[in-house]
């Protein structure tokens, strides 16, 4: 939990009639599908500075593992109200559930699936959403902020956030990485320059990846670089499966990032990333 001051997704402070409520961040409605997930998960930190003199990306030591007797799909925040919680989000689960699981079986079999630009929009709003509150699970930078939470409320996309498909040849299982790039204003990175936040946020579903980017203001636009398939802004349809992406998604960074913060929560099991 975090030392929020409000719902970030109806932008009213806690008070009397404002309540925090237990938002789960993959949904309840995901469980059933990951009946041999491990009752276990650990989580990891690690950061990326940029050298302003070499212009590379210097690695900072990353944080022990830490294991949690507790399954990634009980991952949650109690900084949803629980008005936005059982109403509008509520329903959102609902109805991009079902887009989630038909494309997630798409790219395991390889076939192809088209998504209305209606589909395609509610999709990519409950990615956003998943973003948004998975950022909320731990105390640190933050993009997220109550104008997002309630233009996703009103139905509405974010602006200038962008949302990923691809699929996996290998299997890999559960993950979420998540992680945030200070991105420079001027072309040549230098100390001290004013810089923008971003949000990535990366989810794995057994064959199917999805990536998340959120800029901490609209009209920033230096999104990373991704081979895979726009789900919104688009237009028209969405096809899986897409082209393959690293499996190590955050090694696509915006061309002016300056450092990245990253999160790794997964089930406490060993898997291979090729």
């Amino acid at each position: 939990m975090t030392d929020s001051t409000e719902c970030i997704f109806c932008g009213r402070p806690w008070a009397d009639g404002v309540n925090h409520s237990e938002q789960h961040i993959l949904g309840n409605r995901l469980r059933k599908h990951a009946a041999d997930l491990p009752n276990a998960r650990f989580s990891a930190m690690a950061s990326l500075l940029l050298d302003p003199e070499t212009q590379q990306f210097v690695a900072s030591p990353a944080t022990e593992p830490c294991t949690r007797a507790s399954s990634l799909l009980n991952l949650r925040t109690r900084d949803v109200c629980q008005d936005c919680n059982n109403r509008w989000m509520k329903r959102l689960e609902e109805e991009a559930t079902p887009h989630f699981l038909a494309l997630a079986d798409a790219a395991k079999h390889k076939t192809n699936l088209s998504l209305s630009r209606a589909e395609a929009k509610c999709f990519a709003r409950r990615m956003q959403v998943l973003a948004l509150t998975h950022e909320l699970t731990a105390r640190g930078p933050r993009v997220s902020n109550s104008t997002m939470g309630m233009r996703l409320g009103n139905g509405d996309a974010l602006r200038d956030a962008q949302v990923w498909l691809a699929q996996s040849q290998d299997d890999l299982g559960i993950q979420v990485r998540q992680a945030h790039l200070a991105i420079s204003l001027s072309p040549i990175v230098r100390p001290g320059d004013p810089e923008h936040l971003s949000l990535m946020l990366a989810l794995s579903w057994f064959h199917l990846s999805v990536l998340i980017y959120i800029p901490d203001v609209p009209g920033q636009r230096q999104g990373p670089n991704v081979n895979g398939q726009v789900a919104v802004p688009g237009g028209g349809q969405l096809k899986v499966p897409t082209p393959r992406v690293d499996h190590f998604l955050f090694r696509a960074v915006p061309p002016r990032a300056r450092a990245s913060r990253m999160r790794n929560e997964s089930p406490a099991v060993t898997t291979t990333l090729a």
